[in-house]
């Protein structure tokens, strides 16, 4: 009898977080999750006998580590050393190269590949233990500016190198350090896909007087790393132990957010964030997350019309990664319900005002990111006197809903190169960890 009624009442609970709109999350376990997922709709209720949209925010939050032990490290530094680093830039590359090698650990992986009119490797993928740390640095001391871009070349000498010795219990990583200006951009995002198709991320410091910040987030945005632009010479170097520090606190590694929604509702978009699949159910790359960090997707959907009263099963959302640490496999789920109903009182009150922020907030971003990247192609199409297709063409990523986006507008003010750089840099870290 006291196991029935056990049963009664979860199902009566269940039953009330449904009717309510809340998310329930799925448990796994007591303090057993190294990633905690929540998630909220924009409003806990819908309009009854009419289809509309809807919006969705997803919250992650690294919480803890399975084990105190970091993870292995297997890295490939890349350094940009063509003639457009001439000056302060290249300079800032030595810095940044020498503070990340002297902040890895001893029995972390490093190799260092730079790039001209051609790669070269100046270090293969080696434990830093091993490696002849003063031929190193004076390696990296006589970096020197000179001749054109094949970034395409050094990327694919850096996969290469970390590919050698892939870790598959810890990081395997990839930092580009450059102006993001290649003499052929259409090999780069392939390249880039091949790296996080193997599970190499690529972190981007954006160097230089006029690199190509578009790119260069790309680069960082499809293979689930991160991109910096670094305007103040003397944060360099710090920025780079800061990475490290980050690198081996990685709770989740290879982080890929699945969106499942429920009978008749579709995914129409996910604000400024690269996905794959079909509005019927779609995967988001995240990368790693670190001890400590939080992330959030916003996502916009399509609802059918429901009858008055009836529970409306919204979303799945369902988080895959591997350990930080031994790469065992994990998942958490959290699933979003709402209420049709017919009351318009219900529907003023019911909107939730964290996720209205979130989709202001990304869809800002994303605008941003938007007009900063047309300005771009524009430029490019000048100064090649062709026209250029986007770099983002071969990865879907859907323009703000809502119209066009602010950021747009025909009497805007021109940004200048320094502000676009600084509104480029605040736009993305929207949609990476922090």
């Amino acid at each position: 009898m006291r196991r029935l009624f056990n049963r009664v009442v979860l199902t009566a609970v269940a039953a009330i977080f449904l009717a309510c709109g809340h998310s329930a999350r799925v448990p796994t376990g007591p303090e057993t999750s190294a990633v905690v997922l929540d998630a909220a709709l924009g409003n806990k209720f819908v309009k009854a006998n009419a289809s509309g949209a809807m919006v969705a925010r997803i919250g992650l939050a690294a919480r803890k580590r399975s084990t105190m032990a970091r993870p292995p490290v297997n890295l490939a530094l890349l350094v940009d050393t063509s003639g457009s680093m001439e000056g302060e830039a290249i300079a800032d590359a030595r810095a940044a190269s020498l503070a990340l090698v002297q902040s890895l650990s001893p029995q972390d992986r490093i190799a260092v590949v730079v790039f001209d009119s051609k790669a070269e490797l100046l270090l293969p993928s080696t434990r830093l233990d091993d490696a002849d740390a003063a031929d190193l640095k004076k390696k990296i001391a006589a970096m020197k500016a000179t001749g054109t871009t094949d970034m395409a070349a050094g990327l694919r000498m850096a996969i290469t190198e970390v590919t050698k010795n892939l870790q598959h219990d810890g990081v395997n990583r990839i930092v580009l350090v450059g102006d993001g200006v290649p003499n052929d951009d259409r090999q780069i995002l392939p390249l880039v896909a091949q790296a996080s198709a193997k599970g190499i991320s690529i972190t981007a410091l954006g160097l230089g007087n006029d690199y190509d910040e578009t790119l260069m987030g790309r680069i960082a945005q499809q293979s689930g790393g991160r991109f910096f632009y670094v305007e103040d010479s003397a944060k360099v170097a710090s920025f780079f132990s800061e990475e490290v520090t980050r690198l081996h606190k990685v709770v989740a590694r290879h982080a890929v957010l699945e969106l499942h929604p429920g009978p008749g509702v579709s995914v129409t978009g996910v604000v400024g964030r690269t996905f794959s699949g079909a509005d019927r159910g779609v995967s988001i790359p995240l990368g790693d997350l670190s001890l400590g960090e939080q992330a959030e997707v916003v996502v916009e959907l399509a609802a059918p019309a429901a009858k008055n009263g009836a529970n409306v099963e919204v979303l799945d959302a369902v988080l895959r990664y591997e350990d930080g640490v031994g790469g065992a496999q994990h998942e958490e789920r959290v699933f979003i319900g709402a209420k049709s109903t017919e009351d318009a009182a219900s529907i003023a009150q019911g909107h939730v005002k964290t996720v209205e922020d979130a989709l202001a907030r990304a869809k800002d971003a994303a605008a941003t990111l938007e007009k900063i990247e047309s300005d771009r192609n524009m430029q490019n199409a000048k100064s090649r006197s062709i026209p250029m297709p986007s770099p983002a063409s071969a990865v879907r990523r859907p323009a703000p809903a809502g119209g066009p986006p602010k950021a747009a507008a025909a009497d805007e003010k021109q940004m200048s190169p320094e502000e676009q750089r600084q509104a480029h840099d605040r736009a993305i870290r929207n949609f990476q960890a922090y």
